[in-house]
């Protein structure tokens, strides 16, 4: 993975949040899940640092997030450079657990004062994530919200164009006669009332052997039908 970070950029105070892991947040190796009705998280953002503390006030990471991802159950919050901490309590680096709640906001400048006392010197020395079955994932996820949507969430909303023109998967799909899109299901499928008829297949009935179709060919000449083709040649014009 490489730093998204450009110089060309102008660079903007990132936001830093100080989160009390609960039973509702599941922590993975590279990402946090959080529910996704918990509005007291709706203000993270990528680029916005973490801090990460169990319950009794022990840091567990520091970490930034690079994508957030929001699902019907959760939202999904994926890291792009995390630093683990061990040993090292809340009160060590001058912080305390947040007065109400599960997150509280914090300073860069309180950050900056953290790490080095928990082993990093400064926060360029946070460490990119390298694992590549990770990077594989985030690069799988970004191309199917990307052709397949939707991109901003279950409840994403799509103006001044249609969902196919939105979505290329829309435009690849093959469309049957009557305008719908085949296997799929929803607004792009043709509606079928339950009085219309199903369609009847017809049924062959014939051979299946090679020339089946000719049923009454039998590969030998027939004399009366030569016969009646035969052009009389005699003139029977008098002179």
């Amino acid at each position: 993975m490489s730093d998204k970070d450009s110089s060309e950029q102008p660079q903007k105070e990132p936001n830093v949040w100080l989160i009390v892991l609960r039973d509702d947040l599941i922590l993975d190796d590279f990402a946090l899940a959080i529910d996704s009705e918990a509005v007291e998280f709706d203000g993270l953002k990528e680029d916005d640092w973490l801090v990460l503390t169990n319950a009794g006030g022990e840091l567990l990471q520091i970490c930034r997030i690079y994508r957030i991802r929001q699902t019907i159950e959760n939202r999904e919050i994926y890291f792009d450079k995390i630093a683990p901490v061990s040993s090292v309590a809340l009160a060590d680096v001058g912080l305390g657990l947040p007065v109400s709640g599960p997150i509280d906001r914090i300073t860069v400048g309180d950050l900056a004062a953290a790490l080095p006392k928990c082993g990093i010197p400064t926060i360029d020395d946070v460490r990119l994530v390298q694992d590549e079955a990770y990077v594989r994932e985030l690069l799988q996820l970004a191309t199917v919200d990307d052709v397949l949507g939707p991109a901003m969430g279950p409840h994403e909303l799509i103006k001044d164009m249609g969902v196919c023109e939105r979505y290329l998967v829309g435009k690849l799909a093959p469309r049957d006669a009557e305008g719908g899109t085949q296997g799929l299901e929803g607004a792009t499928a043709v509606e079928r009332t339950d009085d219309e008829p199903e369609p009847e297949l017809e049924t062959h009935t014939g051979r299946h052997d090679t020339g089946a179709e000719f049923e009454s060919t039998t590969g030998r000449p027939d004399p009366e039908a030569d016969a009646s083709d035969e052009i009389d040649t005699t003139n029977t014009t008098e002179c």
